[in-house]
């Protein structure tokens, strides 16, 4: 599986790209203690969640997740596995009658129907981490047929790249709902909650105490954290969730 179509944001970054390096711009943000912080991926920090939504083509609730190609850990395949019982026992995730395994060196996620609420896990073939599992990540579904059509956060940060910022500079992050039935577009039904992630360990990821805005103003209890922003629906008029990764703090 491949990520979905995103095509329009593609076409629209690469426009903004180009808008920024003629005007002289600062893609990467305003702080002069920029930097890339740099993940050594092992299994622990090798999976992440962005969104739980619906699709806008199918209609059914849908999965994003984001992992380093297997190459760059130096396998050769992941196979996702799921456990619907807490973690008691995981079975390889069936995708049209067949384990749902990736060998491809440039895949880097899943865009799936898991059908359940479930933790999920990379099963690890080749290489150094043979036999070996990814971190674990719950998932729950959504259940009300919207998608995020657009988000953002700065500074902030990819799956394969990260900002580096000392504590002190705020993150501001904007999300967009929409309605799979008709794509108008939701108001005012997310809430927010900010997260220390440990860069070594993605199920260590701890919220923080009154951090529920769509901003926020690091301080120096988050040194060694990078910071991750999660956006979930109401229930209502928004499902599911969208979280993004933010900088991480020095």
């Amino acid at each position: 599986m491949e990520k979905r179509e995103r095509s329009g944001l593609y076409l629209f970054m690469s426009i903004l790209l180009l808008a920024m390096l003629f005007t002289g711009c600062d893609l990467l943000g305003s702080g002069d203690d920029n930097s890339e912080f740099t993940l050594v991926r092992t299994p622990q920090n090798l999976l992440f969640i962005q969104e739980s939504d619906y699709s806008a083509f199918s209609g059914t609730p849908e999965t994003y997740m984001e992992f380093a190609p297997p190459e760059d850990i130096g396998a050769t395949s992941y196979t996702l596995q799921q456990s619907l019982d807490g973690g008691t026992s995981w079975n390889n995730f069936q995708y049209y009658g067949e384990d749902l395994t990736t060998t491809s060196e440039i895949s880097d996620n899943f865009d799936i129907n898991l059908g359940n609420d479930s933790l999920i896990r990379l099963a690890i073939t080749g290489g150094e981490y043979d036999g070996m599992y990814s971190n674990e990540v719950e998932v729950v579904l959504s259940t009300v047929s919207t998608w995020f059509q657009g988000w953002s956060i700065s500074p902030g940060g990819f799956y394969e790249y990260i900002d580096a910022y000392s504590a002190g500079k705020t993150t501001e992050s904007s999300f967009t709902v929409w309605k799979t039935s008709d794509n108008s577009v939701v108001e005012d039904a997310l809430t927010y909650q900010w997260y220390r992630l440990n860069p070594d360990d993605f199920e260590l990821m701890t919220p923080i105490t009154g951090a529920t805005g769509a901003s926020y103003t690091s301080t120096s209890a988050d040194s060694g954290y990078i910071l991750v922003i999660r956006a979930t629906g109401d229930g209502v008029n928004a499902g599911g969730y969208c979280q993004l990764l933010g900088p991480y703090i020095t």
